[in-house]
């Protein structure tokens, strides 16, 4: 039974913001704003330094972390004692939601494979050239140094008298050169060797990224502006409400950190009973291959992934809980926000913390930062000097947006690129989106992801058109300013009509901020449905459905600027389309990517939701039906939306054409910060 279109309106309306990451905060984390905003930050403090005094190796670490702050996965010390199984089903965890993965293989069946596996694998050819095995070489000397493996053997039978088996699985190594400084990563490969087909999953891993941290920060900044009362709710509805202490209403600077744990998985040990699945190896240009043991977890293999995070979370929780950090954790990422009188010692505790564990960390050099107003988490500069004031600044560290330029801008102009080139750029543009950041870059990581899946084809012209798509976004991309006050989200839905050759689209608008409840609706022009039936076919219904929303964004670009947006879509398609930014369909390819540039320009963030189409409250203004949605909806007939002979031109030209979206993108800006000037 489906909800009518009122009900779900209704519901709709009721949703949050997705960008607010706020119901995810731990208590425990919001328990500390209270602390340091009421009792202040000599008592924080002195009550830190009373907790590290109790510890005095890492046993005692790990003693308290089991019996004192009530970590809810207690076999995760068995793992930092223990070691992390790189085979086998994985345990689950109450640090995570259940996504169950079954194995694949046995792991007996992948030892009674793994003398054929290794054979067929030592067939492979030598690397491409010598620099890239002296590079693979000299970083694989490095962690013989620093006790990270063993080796290098240069037979199979030396490894199986270590051993004590000749079942023991091969993973290759291979070399990336990753980010924007090229930097050499070494990657095990174990789904070659088939071990991670042997590793079953069951945790479901949300991790703590950009979206999360900007989500903690601008909950901090919300409790911060009432300054009669220091009011934190809790994720159970309670409220710790408490007087201001003196020193915390004089507006303390709230500063960052970050802590980079040193070759993170490396940390963690492999357990001795899968041994036997750890041996790593390469070939050198001619082909003869040489063979290491790994002593620590590889990155590479499923069971690293899961095994660290759950180690990396403990850490967290002893950061939090013992010694009351507002912190966050990305694998081997921690961010640490404190304000001012309280930062340096708390930074001089946890580094105490990480020593007693005997974890290595960055001390010095590039990546040893002190605290400050701007804090540079997984890429992205956090402007913390407004939080006070009500807002937060967010921007892509310095210098990544002009790199990735640069490198889009070679292929876009044709020049010679390598897979491994592809693969670099892939990389960056994907950890430079997210949904705070916007996901207007993700047509062309959809199209770069296709360029590397089969055999690579070099500077192809679909991929020197993604990269054309990005410069222009890149051009737009200017720091967001995130308010600690998150508006209701634009509920909006679209929906499109198509009929012994007629197209027609609507729309249904609701915005409780500004009260607005608005009908749109009218037919695709005859030359557009012609064109589509020429390129796509009989069918154009997608095309129609993604036009409605297209043509609506378009309509309600003055009211759009810095909003969210909840689009819901019944055509599943054009939905999966906007969801991944992506189709195969050269013409649904062009109103996706005039989606992804109105909302780049406009800097809005869009979200897109399935609706049935019996509760589709656009499926009446798709038909026709202006005054039966007006009077069920109370909303107001806006009509038609013109588009623009610019935009025409654009959803109609074979191909990306950056002219165009240039056009486009400029006069979407103007009007949404014309119309944001009058609206203030």
């Amino acid at each position: 039974v489906y909800f009518s279109m009122e009900e779900h309106l209704h519901r709709a309306c009721g949703l949050t913001c997705p960008a607010d990451n706020s119901a995810r905060l731990p208590d425990a984390v919001c328990r500390n704003i209270f602390a340091m905003l009421t009792e202040g930050p000599v008592a924080v403090s002195k009550r830190r330094m009373l907790e590290l005094k109790k510890l005095n190796d890492r046993m005692a670490v790990l003693s308290a972390t089991e019996k004192e702050t009530g970590f809810p996965d207690m076999s995760v010390v068995d793992l930092l004692t223990d070691g992390v199984p790189l085979v086998g089903q994985e345990a689950e965890s109450p640090l995570f939601a259940k996504r169950p993965k079954p194995m694949d293989l046995e792991p007996d069946q992948l030892k009674a494979q793994a003398l054929l596996r290794r054979r067929a694998l030592q067939k492979m050819k030598g690397l491409v050239s010598e620099q890239d095995y002296k590079a693979m070489k000299d970083e694989t000397s490095e962690e013989l140094a620093a006790g990270f493996l063993t080796g290098p053997y240069h037979s199979e039978q030396e490894v199986s008298d270590i051993l004590k088996t000749d079942a023991w699985s091969l993973s290759p190594r291979f070399l990336l050169r990753q980010g924007e400084d090229a930097k050499i990563r070494i990657i095990d490969d174990f789904k070659m060797s088939a071990v991670n087909r042997a590793f079953g999953s069951s945790s479901f891993l949300e991790l703590q990224d950009t979206d999360y941290a900007v989500g903690l920060l601008r909950f901090l900044s919300r409790v911060l502006q009432d300054r009669s009362k220091v009011r934190v709710p809790l994720s159970d509805g309670t409220v710790l409400e408490g007087n201001w202490d003196p020193e915390m209403l004089r507006q303390p600077a709230l500063l960052g950190k970050t802590l980079d744990l040193s070759k993170a998985y490396r940390q963690v040990s492999i357990h001795p009973s899968t041994r036997e699945h750890a041996v790593l190896g390469f070939p050198d240009p001619q082909g003869k291959w040489e063979f290491y043991i790994a002593q620590s977890l590889p990155f590479g293999a499923a069971a690293s992934v899961y095994g660290f995070n759950k180690a990396a979370l403990a850490i967290l929780h002893i950061m939090v809980v013992k010694f009351a950090a507002i912190a966050t954790d990305f694998y081997d990422d921690y961010t640490v926000y404190e304000f001012r009188p309280a930062a340096f010692l708390l930074d001089k505790v946890l580094m105490r913390l990480l020593d007693l564990l005997g974890w290595t960390y960055a001390k010095s050099g590039r990546k040893f930062v002190p605290f400050d107003n701007k804090v540079v988490s997984l890429g992205v500069s956090l402007g913390l000097d407004e939080i006070w004031g009500g807002t937060l600044k967010v921007e892509n560290k310095a210098g990544r947006l002009e790199k990735i330029a640069e490198l889009l801008r070679t292929v876009a102009q044709g020049g010679a690129v390598t897979r491994s080139d592809v693969a670099s750029l892939h990389g960056l543009i994907n950890f430079a989106g997210g949904l705070i950041m916007g996901f207007e870059l993700k047509p062309t990581s959809r199209m770069l992801s296709r360029a590397l899946s089969g055999p690579f084809q070099g500077s192809t012209l679909e991929l020197r058109l993604a990269c054309a798509l990005a410069l222009d976004v890149i051009a737009q991309c200017r720091p967001k300013r995130c308010p600690a006050t998150i508006l209701p989200p634009i509920v909006l839905y679209t929906d499109g009509a198509f009929e012994k050759g007629r197209g027609a689209w609507g729309a249904v608008l609701v915005d409780a901020y500004t009260g607005s409840r608005w009908v749109f609706g009218g037919e695709v022009c005859q030359p557009l449905m012609g064109h589509w039936g020429k390129e796509a076919g009989a069918q154009v219904i997608c095309q129609v459905e993604a036009y409605a929303l297209a043509i609506t964004l378009f309509g309600i670009r003055g009211v759009l600027k810095g909003r969210s947006v909840l689009a819901w879509i019944d055509n599943n398609a054009c939905l999966y389309g906007f969801v991944k930014r992506y189709s195969p369909s050269a013409s649904m390819m062009r109103l996706i990517s005039l989606v992804a540039l109105m909302e780049s320009s406009m800097e809005a963030l869009l979200w897109f939701e399935r609706v049935p189409s019996k509760s589709n409250p656009a499926d009446l203004p798709s038909r026709g039906q202006f005054a039966e949605a007006c009077e069920r909806f109370r909303a107001i007939n806006k009509g038609d939306v013109a588009a623009t002979d610019t935009m025409m031109d654009f959803v109609r030209a074979p191909h990306y054409e950056p002219k165009l979206a240039q056009a486009i993108l400029t006069s979407a800006r103007l009007e949404a910060d014309w119309a944001q000037e009058v609206l203030q």
